[in-house]
C-alpha cells in the first residue's frame, strides 16, 4: 500500500513539473509575432498548438479555432480583514486556410475584465 502511495506521488511531481504545452502559453503577443499568411498548418501547431475546432466556410476552405480563457486571483489579508482580485482574460483566433492547405487570412479578438 505505501509503496503504490508513494509511485502515485511521484507521478504526481513529475506531471506537475512537466513543460507547459504550446496551447497553455498561447498568448496574444505570441499570435501577434509568430502568425502571418502564408503558413503551413504544422507551422501553426507550432507556435499554438492543436486547435479547439476545425470547420469549413462557405468556399470549402478550413477555418481554425483556437479560444482560451484564463483566470488569475490575487489573494490580501492583514488580521481579519481580507480581500481577494480576480482577472480573466479571453482570446480567440480564427485562421482560415486557402485549397492549398497555407493561411489566407487569420483574425484574433483579446478581452480582460
Amino acid at each position: 500500500m505505501n509503496r503504490k502511495l508513494l509511485q502515485a506521488g511521484i507521478m504526481l511531481f513529475l506531471i506537475s513539473c512537466a513543460p507547459q504545452s504550446q496551447a497553455d502559453r498561447m498568448t496574444l503577443g505570441t499570435v501577434q509575432s509568430s502568425i502571418h499568411t502564408g503558413m503551413t498548418g504544422g507551422e501553426i501547431q507550432e507556435a499554438l498548438g492543436a486547435p479547439n475546432i476545425i470547420s469549413k466556410n462557405n468556399d470549402g476552405n478550413e477555418i481554425w479555432t483556437y479560444d482560451r480563457v484564463s483566470k488569475e486571483s490575487t489573494s490580501r489579508g492583514f488580521l481579519f480583514w481580507s480581500s481577494e482580485e480576480s482577472t480573466q482574460r479571453t482570446l480567440t483566433v480564427l485562421i482560415t486556410f486557402d485549397g492549398g492547405g497555407r493561411v489566407a487570412d487569420y483574425s484574433y479578438h483579446s478581452t480582460e475584465f
